[in-house]
């Protein structure tokens, strides 16, 4: 019997760190909930090429360096608002860049901020576990600066 390949959506977010700080967007859907700013990978798009159109379309940030990856995130959607049941893989890398950024994507967030390293637990994440990924942002960003 062949068992039916479960389908995913595999998604990119960036950590920027500029001065200090690691740059967080409120969700327009779910106000006091913040995540970072990125997208899924549209069929047919290569993942460069969507990584620079999301940070794009709501940053208008582009010009800027990826410096690699933090780490990944793997959890379940819920779309239908009853069951989780679409697998999503949150691939985060950290950016440099020197550009002065608004949101341009109003559909998606409502408000940016800029936080220091001692402020990632007074917010609450749209996603379990980007705390911790924030945190390794800010381990990998010393590394190299």
């Amino acid at each position: 019997m062949i068992k039916e390949i479960q389908k995913f959506w595999v998604s990119q977010s960036a950590t920027w760190i500029k001065d200090g700080k690691c740059l967080i967007l409120e969700a327009r859907k779910r106000p006091g909930y913040w995540g970072l700013v990125g997208g899924r990978i549209n069929e047919g798009e290569e993942a460069e090429s969507a990584f620079k159109r999301e940070l794009k379309e709501e940053l208008n940030l582009d010009n800027f360096e990826n410096l690699g990856l933090v780490d990944y995130l793997v959890f379940y959607k819920n779309s239908s608002g009853k069951e989780m049941s679409t697998p999503v893989c949150i691939v985060v890398s950290l950016i440099k860049s020197d550009q002065i950024v608004d949101i341009c994507d109003l559909n998606e967030h409502s408000n940016l901020t800029w936080i220091s390293e001692n402020e990632i637990d007074n917010y609450k994440y749209i996603v379990r576990g980007l705390d911790k990924i924030i945190k390794k942002a800010f381990v990998k960003y010393k590394g190299i600066s």
